[in-house]
């Protein structure tokens, strides 16, 4: 549906950023270990045997199956109720698929060993491919800092001013979340009880109560009020 602008490996190129890869870098300085079989070891050499979203695959480690999820990086939901939101979702996971499906990835931890849903939390690398940077350069994804796991933030937001720039991706047709789709009710919806302010179409905007829920007709309505940006959908700020 839609298409990258720009060659499929992440390199060197980008002269204000150092771009780790499994080779060198602040990533990793020596060479891998026969000895590692351990999950949350150092670094972890896989299998990926499924690819479930833009920002979620499965991975065979030494005979057991682990859900993982890509640190620092964000994908819609293929289950999202809005069409919009979900087709770009499904655009997200076949570019994963296209890069990650049946390879040999090697893995490497920040912090977390693993999110709230017990998923692994890891930079997946490719030889010197990058995969979680490569999505977010070509479009497939967003950054998306959630601390402690925050190494390559900044790379992360810089790829993706690159990729928005340049219009690729999903940012050549609109971005990841769509307008609103009640600009009666107003651009932005927040609830009572939180203080984010979101799309519409935000997988968090979506589990807001609607007696719960609070609208702003601009980025300067949600922050006069004491709200901030969702850091998953990422609003204006």
């Amino acid at each position: 549906m839609l298409c990258a602008c720009a060659p499929a490996v992440v390199t060197s190129t980008h002269s204000s950023t150092d771009i780790p890869t499994a080779q060198n870098g602040s990533v990793n300085s020596e060479s891998p270990s026969s000895s590692t079989t351990e999950v949350n070891s150092e670094k972890v050499k896989a299998l990926v045997t499924n690819v479930v979203d833009g920002d979620t695959i499965e991975v065979n480690v030494q005979g057991k199956v682990y859900k993982l999820r890509y640190t620092g990086i964000d994908a819609p939901e293929p289950n999202s109720v809005d069409t919009y939101t979900r087709n770009i979702a499904l655009s997200s996971a076949s570019k994963n698929r296209a890069l990650v499906s049946g390879r040999e990835v090697e893995l490497k931890k920040d912090i977390s060993e693993t999110d709230k849903y017990g998923r692994l939390l890891r930079y997946v690398y490719i030889d010197e491919l990058f995969v979680n940077a490569e999505l977010v350069r070509l479009g497939y994804a967003q950054a998306s800092p959630y601390p402690p796991d925050t190494k390559y933030q900044e790379l992360f937001n810089t790829l993706q001013s690159e990729a928005k720039a340049f219009n690729r991706g999903i940012w050549a047709s609109g971005g990841f979340y769509p307008p609103s789709t009640s600009p009666e009710k107003g651009i932005y919806v927040g609830s009572k009880k939180s203080d984010k302010y979101h799309f519409p179409s935000c997988v968090w905007a979506q589990q807001i109560k609607p007696d719960n829920e609070i609208w702003f007709s601009s980025k300067e309505e949600a922050q006069s009020k004491g709200y901030v940006p969702c850091k998953v959908c990422r609003p204006p700020q």
